[in-house]
């Protein structure tokens, strides 16, 4: 989790140099904790993969979670959607 703070801001970063305007990931859906942190940092979820992964024998979902920018947010334009 720590590595994912750290980096998504230089992330940002390389995004504003390249013209990508969408970061996405995957969660599973029982990582409460993971889930606020990518909300608190402005993601959302946008689907349900379901029985995505096999773990102890058992089915897990994920979530598709992403966020987005317009032309131009990265670069202190407009706020990030």
């Amino acid at each position: 989790m720590r590595f994912f703070i750290f980096h998504v801001p230089k992330i940002a970063d390389l995004l504003s140099n390249s013209g990508l305007t969408r970061l996405e990931l995957t969660v599973m859906v029982h990582n409460e904790r993971a889930i606020a942190l990518y909300k608190k940092m402005g993601f959302e979820i946008e689907g349900t993969k379901k029985r995505s992964m096999r773990i102890d024998g058992q089915y897990v979902d994920e979530y598709y979670m992403a966020k987005t920018y317009l032309e131009g947010e990265l670069n202190g334009e407009t706020g990030i959607r």
